[in-house]
């Protein structure tokens, strides 16, 4: 959701400030959405690299050229996304000296026939609980996701628990 692609620009941003050179690519051809967060086009994008073309060529970048960035592509585009696809696009960012990370933006976990390809090119995901979602309701369908036959490989997790806020009690005002 929109939480998922703040949190990943979010932490884009903190990698870049520590040196690192960022390719960020969203993989959510069904519902993209990074491209809002930096105010870009979403196509061209990944479905153009997967039918063929030159994915450097698809790639908005920074004037410094730290960070680059792989909109999703056009959502009716029907380039299908298979692993091999996949892979062999985040091979090619991966192997210029012009990046130290290549991180994807997917679509949700829940759906394992889109995220499976996805995690099985990347070699892992993290999930990313919702902050609609109570923790109890991700639990639960974590378990029925990981008891259905797709084991995915999980690098981590990240929850979106707030600390409770203690009620502000009402304090009678000393008279002068």
């Amino acid at each position: 959701d929109d939480s998922c692609a703040a949190l990943i620009a979010y932490l884009s941003a903190l990698l870049l400030r520590d040196g690192l050179r960022i390719t960020l690519v969203d993989a959510d051809r069904a519902n993209p959405r990074l491209h809002r967060v930096f105010g870009k086009p979403d196509a061209p994008g990944l479905a153009d690299a997967l039918a063929g073309k030159r994915v450097t060529e698809l790639l908005h970048r920074t004037e410094d050229g730290r960070f680059r960035f792989l909109a999703a592509g056009d959502p009716d585009d029907e380039t299908p996304l298979t692993e091999d696809s996949l892979r062999k696009t985040l091979e090619e960012l991966a192997t210029t000296e012009k990046t130290d990370l290549v991180l994807v933006c997917g679509p949700s976990v829940w759906n394992a026939r889109a995220v499976a390809p996805l995690e099985r090119a990347a070699g892992g995901i993290v999930l990313v609980a919702s902050p609609e979602t109570p923790a109890e309701e991700s639990v639960a369908r974590a378990r029925r996701l990981l008891t259905n036959g797709y084991t995915p490989n999980i690098s981590g997790v990240i929850t979106h628990e707030l600390p409770a806020i203690p009620a502000i009690e009402k304090t009678k005002t000393p008279p002068d």
